[in-house]
């Protein structure tokens, strides 16, 4: 099976089996290790993905993760797992957290099998940032989550590749929030520069609050066009009806 096949028969496995997991080693059998191999890594070569493993640095000792991925010798990619029906949350985050630090990992993956949170040093070297840079649930892949998983496969990855590929992961998704945000409430800096682009001078408050409203519209048909399948609020077209002098005022300069 391809990818994309793996990724479904997971989904699938979880669906199907869903109310008979409930612990720690069922999630990982059932769900994790299938994953894990559907990356590409063979969870059969204890150099290549070793359970239960210990990282031991400097004051921190002793701090244990359900699988260990190594690439080029080195532990790269750390799995801390917890059963299905647990709710992710920090504090099973603390002990990947700790063992990402001893091991000098480059990314930390939290996981209940259902969801899955991809960490990794982008704040500070070897500290484990505190927010992922990627959240993935196998019953909800699309298109770009499948792209974004790809970077981590075993095809695709090289321990110095990591870090570019997490930072640029995590910098797409922070202006796609930042695009989504000034989608529905543009802000002032937002129309200034808009504005700017489409020459229309220096705006006066009230003509700024009405292309605001060009500017909602503008990205909501820019979302239909490109058939992205995000629902944006709809303004209606008398809302967005300007007069000639409304637009007349658009182009009006401050002399003061």
């Amino acid at each position: 099976m391809d990818f994309i096949d793996q990724l479904q028969a997971i989904a699938r496995r979880i669906e199907k089996q869903n109310v008979n997991i409930s612990t720690d080693e069922e999630t990982k059998k059932e769900y994790v290790i299938p994953f894990i191999q559907a990356l590409g890594y063979d969870v059969c070569d204890r150099k290549e993905v070793l359970p239960n493993f210990v990282g031991d640095a400097g004051s921190t000792k002793g701090e244990k993760v359900d699988y260990a991925i190594f690439i080029d010798d080195k532990p790269t990619i750390l799995f801390e797992c917890t059963s299905s029906d647990c709710e992710l949350n920090e504090a099973h985050a603390a002990r990947l957290r700790r063992c990402f630090h001893a091991a000098s990992a480059q990314v930390g993956v939290l996981t209940n099998g259902k969801s899955y949170h991809f960490y990794s040093d982008l704040d500070k070297p070897y500290i484990m940032d505190a927010e992922p840079f990627m959240k993935l649930n196998p019953r909800n892949f699309d298109e770009r989550s499948i792209s974004e998983l790809r970077k981590l496969s075993k095809c695709s990855l090289r321990s110095d590749q990591i870090f570019t590929a997490a930072n640029q992961i995590n910098s797409i998704r922070a202006i796609k929030n930042i695009l989504v945000e000034q989608s529905l409430a543009p802000s002032k800096e937002c129309i200034r520069f808009l504005a700017r682009q489409v020459r229309l001078g220096i705006l006066t408050e009230h003509m700024g609050d009405r292309f605001a409203l060009i500017i909602k519209e503008a990205f909501r048909q820019f979302v239909e066009d490109s058939h992205a399948g995000h629902r944006f609020e709809k303004q209606s077209h008398d809302d967005l009806l300007i007069t000639d002098e409304e637009f007349e005022g658009f182009f009006v300069v401050d002399v003061t």
